[in-house]
């Protein structure tokens, strides 16, 4: 079902638009690698490895250094925060790492799940604070490396996302 954002102008509406064919075209799909240090501490405890900043870059590292097959079925990766800014051993920035195998990448904006009301068990996400233009994500277009998806791409998600 489409949606209707009036504070988008028609470019914007279309550039979100291309953003999310090219996130799910056929085959393709979205990494969530958008886990917070709380969720890396839960994570990682239980193989038995301290929930630390160096050791999250350590276990993102991993992920993101797949081979190139990965871009055969991988439209779009969802990074937290505090990924946004980790290099690679190499000191490569993970943003180019991804967007050098031609994925998008974007940036978690919501706030985490609180309870639905009225349901058994049931979550939504928190939606941006206050607004998706607001300055905590108006910062994410100056980025250096980035893509006009970084931004974009997960306002998409946290836009559209319903009860989980």
């Amino acid at each position: 079902m489409p949606h209707s954002y009036p504070a988008l102008s028609a470019e914007q509406k279309k550039e979100l638009s291309d953003i999310a064919l090219r996130i799910v075209a056929p085959g393709k799909g979205i990494l969530a690698a958008d886990e917070s240090v709380g969720s890396m501490a839960k994570r990682l405890s239980q193989i038995g490895v301290e929930n630390t900043e160096e050791n999250r870059r350590l276990y993102r590292q991993v992920l993101f250094s797949a081979d190139d097959r990965v871009k055969k079925c991988i439209g779009g990766v969802i990074f937290f925060h505090e990924t946004l800014y980790q290099k690679d051993d190499n000191g490569v920035p993970f943003v180019r790492t991804i967007q050098e195998k031609g994925i998008l990448v974007g940036i978690k904006v919501d706030k985490g799940v609180v309870p639905l009301a009225g349901t058994d068990g049931e979550t939504t996400t928190q939606g941006p604070s206050p607004s998706p233009t607001d300055v905590p994500c108006r910062h994410l277009h100056s980025v250096p490396g980035e893509d006009k998806g970084i931004m974009l791409g997960l306002l998409l998600r946290s836009l559209s996302s319903g009860p989980r």
